[in-house]
C-alpha cells in the first residue's frame, strides 16, 4: 500500500526521518553558522570585528594622548605656579611643557600607535617634529593663550560648575578661578591640536602603503 507523502505536514515528515528532515537540519545548521550570538544576545558579524580592528589605532592614539596630555598639563600648571606667571604670560609655561610632551609623544606614537618599523627613523623624527611643532606651537599654544586671556567664557563656566557642586568652596586655595580658566583653555586647545596631530601622523609622518 503506497502512502502519499504530500498528505502529511512537513513537520510530521521531519519527525518520521524523511527527506524533509535532512533538508531542514542542513538549513538550520547553515543559519546557525551564519550568525554567531554573543553572550549578551547580540549577533556578532565580521563587519563588527572589522570596525573594531580599524579603530584600534585611533583608540591607542587616544590612550597615548591622555598620558601625554596629563604630563603636559601637570608641567604647564606647575610651571605657571613656580614661575608665578600671570594669565597674560601662560604661553611661556605652555611652550616649555609642550616641548617635553613632544619627546614622549614621538616614542609612544612611533612604537605603539602606528607601529613604524622602517629604518628611516631620522626622516620620521624630522616629519614628527615639524607636524607636532605646528600642532603645539601653531595651534595649541595660541589657542591656550586665547582662551586664557581673551575669551575666558569656558573658564568661567567651568568655575561656575565647580562652585555649584561645592568643590570651589571646599578647596578655595586650590580650585581657583584662575586654575579653572587655565584648565579650560588647555583642554580646548588640546582637542584641536590632537585632531590635527592624528591626521598628520597617520597620513604623513608614519604613513605606510596600507594607509
Amino acid at each position: 500500500m503506497s502512502v502519499d507523502k504530500h498528505a502529511f505536514p512537513t513537520s510530521e515528515r521531519q519527525a518520521a526521518g524523511g527527506p524533509g528532515a535532512a533538508d531542514g537540519a542542513s538549513t538550520e545548521g547553515a543559519a546557525a553558522g551564519a550568525a554567531h550570538r554573543s553572550p549578551t544576545g547580540r549577533i556578532s558579524t565580521p563587519l563588527h570585528r572589522h570596525a573594531w580592528v580599524r579603530t584600534l589605532q585611533a583608540r591607542r592614539f587616544i590612550v597615548v594622548g591622555v598620558i601625554n596630555t596629563s604630563v603636559d598639563y601637570v608641567l604647564f600648571v606647575g610651571l605657571t605656579k613656580i614661575l608665578h606667571l600671570p594669565l597674560d604670560l601662560v604661553w611661556i609655561a605652555k611652550l616649555m611643557s609642550g616641548t617635553v610632551a613632544i619627546s614622549i609623544s614621538f616614542i609612544l606614537n612611533r612604537s605603539w600607535v602606528f607601529g613604524a618599523t622602517t629604518h628611516r627613523a631620522m626622516r620620521q623624527v624630522a616629519k614628527f617634529v615639524a607636524s607636532t611643532a605646528v600642532g603645539v606651537y601653531g595651534i595649541q599654544t595660541p589657542l591656550t593663550q586665547l582662551f586664557a586671556s581673551v575669551f575666558q567664557a569656558p573658564g568661567r563656566a567651568l568655575y561656575a560648575v565647580l562652585r555649584d557642586v561645592g568643590l570651589a568652596h571646599a578647596l578655595p586655595s586650590l580650585l581657583t578661578q584662575a586654575l579653572a580658566t587655565k584648565t579650560a583653555a588647555f583642554a580646548l586647545a588640546t582637542c584641536f591640536s590632537m585632531a590635527f596631530n592624528f591626521l598628520a601622523y597617520r597620513y604623513w609622518v608614519f604613513r605606510t602603503s596600507a594607509s
